[in-house]
């Protein structure tokens, strides 16, 4: 069974790699990685999957962070890049997901 993978970190789609293939339960060559370069435990998470809820976190991010390096305009191109990769690949698919109570 293919699974899709969506973690938050580069350096944790490697780990995740590793560890699934010494677990030897699943078998990654059919499976898809993501990383978005975020922490979505702070922030405006509402409707991300649509303009205004990606409007609403780049004006929170913007608000909140200071950009004297100007990473805002990279970690957009990622976010879109992301997103982008991940509903060309779900889009024919469903998605699951699970939610902590």
């Amino acid at each position: 069974m293919e699974m899709i993978h969506i973690l938050f970190s580069i350096s944790s789609v490697y780990f995740l790699k590793a560890a699934l293939e010494d677990l030897g339960t699943n078998k990654i060559e059919n499976d898809s990685f993501f990383s978005f370069w975020d922490m979505f435990s702070v922030g405006p998470i509402w409707r991300l999957h649509e303009e205004i809820g990606k409007e609403s976190r780049f004006n929170w991010l913007k608000h909140m962070m200071n950009d004297q390096y100007e990473d805002l305009h990279e970690y957009k191109i990622r976010f879109q890049q992301t997103n982008d990769q991940i509903y060309s690949r779900t889009r024919k698919e469903k998605i699951y997901h699970f939610r902590y109570k």
